[in-house]
């Protein structure tokens, strides 16, 4: 086949994005009305209708009116299905921002509990380091056995 969809977007949920659609669809579409055969069609018929060679007649030109409007419905689905698709990625992008974010908070929270945590650790060894230091200098102070008991 030609033109075929080479990329799609798979979402969390399995959601498949199509990544646009092929040219074919875009310019042919179900029906097989490609938007530059018609207006060429519709350009025709109304050079007949002036053309006293090639006269044309205005069931000519209805049908050549009538392609376009049915090429220009196509265009018009083609459209809507890649709105769509965009609609599905907005969602998603959004979706993603608000992950993001909350990631990043959770992180922060993280981060802020870890160095609340050390520096309380940090608070208590250097008492204990005090208190050891204070009751060495109190021993080393002392003469005799009787002096530090009291």
């Amino acid at each position: 086949m030609r033109n075929e969809i080479v990329n799609a977007l798979n979402n969390d949920d399995g959601v498949q994005i199509l990544g646009g659609i092929s040219g074919f669809e875009f310019w042919d579409g179900p029906t097989g009305d490609n938007i530059f055969n018609v207006v060429n069609d519709l350009i025709t018929a109304l050079k007949n209708s002036i053309d006293e060679a090639h006269p044309g007649t205005v069931q000519d030109i209805g049908t050549a009116l009538g392609g376009f409007s049915k090429a220009l419905d196509q265009l018009g689905q083609a459209r809507g299905q890649i709105g769509v698709s965009l609609s599905v990625v907005d969602r998603m992008h959004a979706m993603l921002d608000t992950r993001g974010a909350a990631l990043r908070e959770q992180r922060s929270h993280t981060e802020d509990a870890n160095i609340a945590e050390v520096s309380i650790r940090i608070q208590q060894l250097q008492l204990a380091m005090q208190a050891g230091i204070s009751s060495g200098n109190i021993v080393l102070q002392q003469n005799t056995l009787f002096d530090i008991i009291g």
